[in-house]
């Protein structure tokens, strides 16, 4: 009769927690801010889709140039979003990068 050791019991039993963690993908995004919520952000894409990407407290945002803070942003910056999920329709944004740094008249 086989011996199943508790290294063997351990290591299978985090292999398949991790397995559904590793379906995750590294995404990236472009458009610009529709909408600012507590949770995410709204991205028009240049097709014209709207989708709600969620931020975190880990989430960063950059300016051109500089660091900023992601309250900082503002409805109508073009934004490069990269982060992670199956989807972007399900996208965890780990950095913004906003690629213009002039908000629209009446935007503010």
């Amino acid at each position: 009769m086989p011996r199943i050791s508790l290294f063997g019991l351990a290591l299978g039993a985090a292999l398949s927690i991790a397995g559904p963690a590793a379906a995750h993908g590294a995404l990236a995004l472009e458009g610009t801010i529709s909408a600012i919520k507590s949770q995410a952000i709204d991205v028009r894409t240049k097709e014209g889709a709207v989708i709600a990407v969620t931020i975190d407290s880990d989430t960063r945002a950059k300016g051109e140039s500089k660091p900023m803070e992601v309250s900082d942003l503002k409805i109508g910056q073009k934004v490069y979003i990269e982060g992670y999920g199956d989807t972007v329709t399900d996208m965890l944004a780990l950095n913004i990068l906003v690629t213009n740094m002039r908000t629209p008249a009446g935007k503010r």
